[in-house]
């Protein structure tokens, strides 16, 4: 018994050193990916390259959430507020803990920064005044998560006739890599958004030694 226990600890020791040597690697691969893209569009481009920087932020902060539980799971929670940080507590979030595994977490904090980076441009957290409320729930099955980002204190919301960039990535993420169904409702005093999609329970991503 004393064997196996070391041998499980010496497993355990491995496993751990492989994941942070993992997650340094995706991160440095992310700094190279964002030196080309400085590199490639140059001063013309600074907008477009800032953006798809934060968007590489967004994945790296996903990252940094899976690594501290071995790449078994993350919190939603904590993912909402890693995501959200940036605008204090005129973001709120409100709901059960949930774990989610690592395909739904890295898929759901695009979605989220994404939001946000809307909001920070032409919604609600463009005022002084503007707040977010996210609210998220599991069904009374426990297959589904529901969640809800209501927009307040804005300015006049206007249903766009193209939808940019973006709110395609939302939409692509929540129905393709997520399976679910997303709705954006654009009412005149704030954006309205919901979605739903099944939580399963398999690791898509797993570390089997």
């Amino acid at each position: 018994l004393m064997a196996a226990s070391a041998e499980l600890k010496a497993r355990e020791d491995r496993q751990a050193v492989m994941i942070n040597e993992l997650n340094h690697r995706v991160k440095n691969t992310l700094a190279t990916v964002q030196a080309l893209a400085r590199q490639t569009f140059g001063k013309a481009e600074s907008a477009k390259v800032e953006v798809f920087t934060e968007r590489l932020i967004a994945l790296s902060g996903a990252h940094d959430l899976l690594t501290r539980t071995g790449w078994r799971e993350a919190d939603l929670g904590a993912l909402m507020q890693a995501c959200t940080r940036a605008h204090g507590d005129r973001v709120s979030c409100e709901g059960p803990s949930v774990s989610l595994n690592p395909h739904t977490a890295v898929a759901l904090s695009m979605v989220f920064h994404e939001m946000a980076t809307n909001s920070a441009k032409y919604g609600a957290l463009s005022a002084p005044g503007g707040t977010v409320g996210i609210v998220w729930r599991v069904d009374p099955e426990g297959q589904s998560l529901i969640f809800n980002w209501t927009e307040q204190g804005g300015p006049p919301v206007v249903s766009p006739g193209l939808l940019g960039f973006g709110i395609r990535l939302i939409d692509s993420s929540i129905r393709r890599e997520l399976k679910g169904r997303p709705h954006f409702d654009f009412k005149p005093e704030g954006l309205v958004f919901t979605a739903s999609m099944p939580l399963s329970g398999a690791v898509r991503w797993s570390n089997p030694f």
